[in-house]
């Protein structure tokens, strides 16, 4: 992934060890590593100053000599990043560390707390350059509590005080992988990312995925092959994303695969207002409420989930169309799904169109499958999301079904989504 390196065996000399970092450039931003942590630094911030004040400030709150590799001398750094001591927050025990400086794109400010990097990013306009003002405001936005808000529905959360853009800390990450196996969809509002940013928050929660094949037979983001982008604008007579305008079905993503992802990300950067709404599913309890007839006769059961057409019905580049399900192409799952973590169980439809249940007459299987979509899509297990510009969503693809509303295809949609790797098979 490492783009550029720059000069790699920095150390900060202090009474004591010395520390002996890496920094880089790679797609996800600049990465630093020493012997005891690895981070990431948002894009824009200077590559060698940010990384210098990152390792100094946090491993010490005195004066530091760091030598530049690249010149070969020793650089006193008379920060008041690290030549004052740490400044103590209003709540008991903790303290933070910051810098500020001017550069080409405003007020960048970078803050530690407990040894973590509490936050690294431009500043607001508006926010005047004294220590008084940076802080406050430090300590307003970026080091409040991360809160995991459950809505009043079957399944969903809303995360607050969440900065996805800027350096989440491995407790923040954990809160948020517990909070999205608890309540299978995760919501955070008003986030401003940049696909780096989009895709260094995703792999909080796993391996990135590449996307599954599109009508168009390239990615839409060369650059991001990771990210796929669902929209319904055209430009230059090609459409810049997938999906359209229409509605899209009840699916889960790629569940034609033996290994499909286990987790999704969309992050909207372009919605029309009080259109094209998302609507998620919880298989879990799903499963939980069907009647004990039909859980005897569906558990052992395999179903053909379709890979030839998308959740819009789009015949994928290289598959033909059939009118026999029996000759769906796609991996055969299991109907109910345990989860390998918990144990729970959950029902595992994937599509509709095209699905067959294996070993039944295709009279039988339709009336299987049709019976079982109905429940698993009950308004009871259902909660609707109403989209904003910068809302950000992840998902527990293995968990739920999602479907989306058509909207007026006149109005522009735009959206970037991610996906995590799945690491097992379905059983």
């Amino acid at each position: 992934r490492i783009q550029q390196s720059l000069p790699r065996h920095r150390s900060v000399g202090r009474q004591g060890p010395e520390v002996s970092a890496a920094v880089c450039l790679s797609g996800r931003g600049v990465e630093v590593e020493d012997q005891k942590r690895a981070s990431i630094l948002p894009r824009h911030l200077d590559q060698q100053r940010a990384c210098w004040h990152f390792l100094a400030g946090l491993e010490c709150s005195q004066p530091v000599c760091c030598r530049n590799a690249s010149r070969g001398a020793d650089t006193q750094l008379s920060s008041r990043f690290v030549a004052r001591q740490p400044r103590r927050l209003a709540r008991p025990g903790e303290y933070l560390m910051i810098d500020f400086w001017h550069d080409s794109n405003g007020i960048v400010a970078i803050a530690a707390v407990h040894g973590e990097l509490g936050m690294a990013g431009l500043l607001p306009p508006g926010i005047s350059a004294s220590w008084r003002k940076v802080t406050e405001f430090l300590q307003r936005r970026r080091l409040a509590p991360l809160q995991i808000v459950p809505f009043d529905a079957p399944l969903g959360a809303e995360v607050r005080g969440l900065d996805a853009a800027g350096s989440v800390g491995e407790a923040e990450a954990d809160a948020l992988r517990r909070a999205l196996d608890e309540h299978l969809v995760l919501v955070a509002r008003d986030q401003r990312l940049d696909d780096p940013a989009l895709m260094a928050f995703s792999s909080l929660f796993g391996e990135l995925d590449p996307p599954g094949p599109n009508p168009y037979g390239a990615p839409f983001l060369p650059e991001f092959p990771e990210i796929n982008v669902i929209s319904n604008v055209v430009e230059n007579g090609r459409p810049i994303g997938n999906l359209g305008a229409g509605e899209a079905v009840w699916h889960a993503d790629m569940t034609y695969i033996d290994k499909p992802p286990k987790a999704a990300l969309l992050h909207a950067l372009e919605v029309p207002e009080g259109q094209g709404d998302t609507y998620f599913a919880n298989q879990f309890a799903a499963w939980d409420a069907l009647p004990e007839a039909l859980k005897g006769r569906t558990e052992e059961l395999r179903c053909v989930h379709d890979s030839a057409h998308n959740s819009a019905g789009v015949l994928r580049r290289g598959y033909r169309e059939s009118d026999d399900p029996r000759e769906t192409p796609g991996a055969r799952q299991p109907l109910v799904r345990t989860d390998p973590a918990t144990g729970a169980r959950a029902l595992f439809l994937g599509r509709r169109p095209h699905a067959w249940v294996v070993g039944l007459e295709v009279e039988e299987s339709d009336a299987l499958l049709d019976r079982l979509w109905a429940h698993a899509s009950d308004p009871r297990f259902v909660w609707r999301h109403r989209w904003r510009p910068g809302d950000l969503l992840v998902w527990n693809n293995l968990g739920v079904l999602h479907r989306r509303d058509a909207f007026d295809p006149a109005v522009r949609r735009i959206m970037h989504r991610t996906q995590i790797k799945g690491d097992s098979d379905i059983v």
